[in-house]
């Protein structure tokens, strides 16, 4: 693991108090690739990696290359590299059997949010399970949206109803599973097709066999899941970020022999009308009848 806030100290790099960015388990900083002034840069404390929220993925080597251009960054990573294990994090995980959401039924306020989103709120919270919450401490107004797997859920990702506000995911000590060892929706998919997309709108726009890696970036536990279907469609924004995704994920996802196809559409699964949906489910499907042939 890589002491990050030891680095930080160390090397007299501000980091925030409070950042609206900054989720449990996260050390955030302002990224030093974009043009970034609300600490988007984040490191996390179990998984040890770093991402930015509006650039991507990053290697720690070129973090550290790039905050501190003057010192040797294979020497600083060496440095500050360690095998502590946080053994009482460990142990709260090993003893968690099941999670226990922050919310209750969906109110007014969060079927509105969702039916905004082009989305039907009642068989939303139905089919997915999803909560809210009101007057709550640690997540107030948030959609709460559990991540299932086998029939049981094993963490969670919540979303407030504000535009601006971003997704925060459970805490690691909270979580039967990591989050990022998931794919959502994978128990409305089927072996033979999946379409992998970004995020939980996206799915929930799309319906089944459609799961989401939480983010443009994925892991290898994820790709482990992937490896079960037999052809594998990536429909990532169309940004330049989700474009670099979704190249990266094909070029992987092919090394391992599997039929992998990107999808390029001008917009993003959770911005398709109704119409639009519609549309492109009747293409995908020509798609991919040819693709049997």
């Amino acid at each position: 693991m890589f002491d990050f806030k030891k680095y930080l100290i160390d090397f007299n790099i501000p980091i925030p108090d409070i950042s609206k960015n900054t989720g449990s388990g996260w050390i955030n900083i302002k990224c030093p690739f974009c043009d970034d002034a609300e600490n988007h840069l984040g490191f996390n404390l179990t998984e040890n990696y770093f991402t930015c929220w509006k650039c991507g993925h990053k290697s720690i080597y070129d973090i550290i290359q790039k905050l501190t251009p003057q010192e040797n960054t294979k020497s600083i990573i060496n440095k500050y590299e360690t095998n502590q294990i946080n053994i009482d994090k460990i142990k709260k995980k090993i003893n968690i059997d099941k999670i226990i959401l922050p919310g209750n039924k969906l109110q007014f306020c969060h079927k509105k949010y969702l039916f905004s989103r082009g989305l039907d709120p009642d068989y939303i919270e139905e089919k997915y399970k999803l909560q809210g919450t009101l007057y709550n401490a640690k997540y107030p107004y948030k959609l709460i949206i559990p991540v299932i797997e086998n029939s049981k859920i094993v963490t969670y990702q919540t979303r407030g109803l504000l535009k601006k506000e971003r997704y925060i995911n459970c805490e690691p000590e909270k979580e039967i599973k990591p989050i990022k060892d998931c794919l959502y929706n994978i128990d409305n998919c089927n072996n033979n097709y999946v379409i992998v997309t970004e995020g939980v709108f996206k799915v929930l726009k799309l319906g089944n066999n459609v799961c989401a890696t939480f983010g443009k970036n994925f892991t290898h536990k994820q790709i482990q899941i992937l490896q079960r279907f037999k052809k594998i469609f990536i429909y990532f924004d169309p940004d330049q970020a989700g474009i670099d995704g979704a190249k990266k994920l094909s070029s992987l996802l092919d090394c391992l022999g599997i039929d992998t196809f990107i999808i390029n559409n001008k917009y993003a699964a959770d911005d398709l009308s109704e119409n639009q949906i519609k549309l492109f489910w009747d293409n995908f499907f020509t798609i991919l009848n040819k693709k049997r042939l």
